[in-house]
């Protein structure tokens, strides 16, 4: 794919535009950038007047540039007027997922998607490769824009991305050499529009694989065990309930049904919850399909601590835990953060509403969960959907502050306090980090 002198519009201007402007600037294109922020977004990182870019503001611009590409950021809405107008012009567009693979496809790519444990995947999956021989780089959702890596890096190394469906969404081309889904829950309806949407973005990620490729499955995901997948792939399932034709666990121990032979113990896994046994899995399955060897990966995984913002242990106060899992941003992750503890849970939720219900994650409370401390935008749907259930020790609060001190008033010793909110953050804050660090600070400030 040439670029030089190509007229590439980026829409919307965070860690996804940023790092497609510095590549493309390196490839001599001519940049145009939309985002309502961008003298903000300038102001704050002047570096980028040295890329030459050219602002746009107003669609009608769009037709008169007439660009030859649309790189647009995950986040930004199907309906935004600015796409709206790119795709009624017929301009191509497309996610940087799929510009990566259109400028550095020939290079040892591992995807790997799925409504929770993306990022704790990913992050493993990188640590198991670089403590082989081999050297590797993680990117995309985990928040590491994906254009420089695959620019500022060798050829020969892997390339592991995070996939979200925003980003599989608008590709077309783009495909890997190991593609691994999780699991498949609600989520993003809001975005999407429904849940079958939902699924068929998170699907492109197989939708180009072919003889030469790998694709890594969840069999105890309901959805992937029922998907009859129409791929000229090989197709690796990895369970923690079934014994399969695969990898799978038996007797306590991770097995390689290739060759019988024992990965490791499952006591062995530092990480609390079966969900995570569920993310070692597939990083086994990965890594074992990328030819690294069983001992590498056992003393990867006996060494790995988890990501920020999953279940992150942050303190102790007075016998209680403070357990920051900002990460949980659907009732999916919630549900499995909460099967992680056997302590009693004074639980933090809410946040932006997705357009999802609650009904399951009140269902699964499990006599565990002693108090609900609620705020943003979904605190009352959330608070009627546990009054329908027969739970009312529910308390509204404004802000982060004033949660983090409820918890400690309503919290005993061996309590854990929980911030799993099973909602985005927007509304609120930035990002899930940027609400997890504020949970952190509140609780050290105790």
């Amino acid at each position: 794919m040439i670029l030089q002198d190509k007229k590439i519009l980026i829409l919307g201007f965070g860690i996804t535009g940023i790092s497609a402007a510095e590549t493309l600037h390196k490839k001599a294109a001519k940049i145009y950038v939309q985002d309502f922020k961008y003298d903000e977004i300038i102001s704050k990182n002047p570096r980028l007047t040295d890329l030459n870019l050219t602002e746009i503001k107003t669609t009608e611009e769009i037709l008169k540039i007439k660009p030859d590409y649309c790189i647009k950021s995950p986040g930004i809405h199907p309906n935004n007027e600015f796409v709206v107008a790119v795709r009624e012009a017929g301009i191509p567009l497309m996610s940087d997922l799929e510009l990566v693979y259109q400028l550095y496809g020939d290079r040892k790519i591992i995807a790997i998607t799925g409504t929770n444990g993306k990022t704790t995947t990913t992050a493993l999956v990188g640590e198991i490769i670089n403590s082989s021989k081999h050297k590797a780089h993680i990117a995309g959702n985990i928040g590491i824009g994906m254009l420089p890596v695959f620019e500022n890096n060798r050829p020969d190394d892997f390339y592991i991305i995070e996939c979200s469906s925003f980003q599989l969404e608008d590709t077309v081309d783009f495909r890997a050499n190991i593609a691994g889904i999780i699991n498949i829950t609600p989520d993003h309806l809001d975005w999407h529009g429904s849940y079958d949407a939902y699924k068929e973005s998170k699907l492109k990620i197989l939708k180009n694989a072919d003889k030469n490729d790998v694709v890594v499955l969840n069999y105890d995901d309901k959805y992937l065990k029922d998907l009859n997948i129409e791929t000229d792939a090989k197709v690796l399932y990895v369970s923690k309930e079934n014994e399969i034709d695969g990898i799978f666990v038996k007797d306590g121990k991770i097995i390689n049904n290739e060759d019988d032979s024992c990965v490791m113990e499952v006591k062995e896994i530092p990480l609390l919850g079966k969900h995570n046994l569920e993310n070692v899995l597939m990083a086994i399955g990965i890594c074992t399909s990328a030819g690294i060897d069983k001992s590498t990966i056992r003393n990867a995984v006996n060494n790995f601590k988890g990501v920020e913002h999953r279940i992150e242990f942050v303190r102790e106060v007075q016998g209680t835990k403070y357990y920051n899992d900002s990460k949980g941003t659907n009732v999916d992750a919630t549900i499995n953060a909460l099967n992680a503890f056997e302590s009693k849970i004074i639980l933090i939720a809410g946040g932006y509403d997705k357009k999802i219900e609650f009904d399951e994650l009140i269902e699964n409370f499990n006599n565990k969960v002693k108090a609900l401390v609620l705020m943003g935008e979904t605190a009352e749907k959330i608070k009627s959907a546990a009054l329908n259930a027969g739970y009312e020790n529910i308390f509204i609060v404004d802000n982060m502050m004033s949660a983090v001190k409820k918890c400690q008033e309503l919290s005993k010793p061996g309590d854990s306090v929980l911030l799993s909110p099973a909602c985005a953050s927007w509304g609120m804050y930035n990002n899930f980090e940027e609400r997890g660090v504020d949970f952190k600070n509140n609780v050290k400030a105790l």
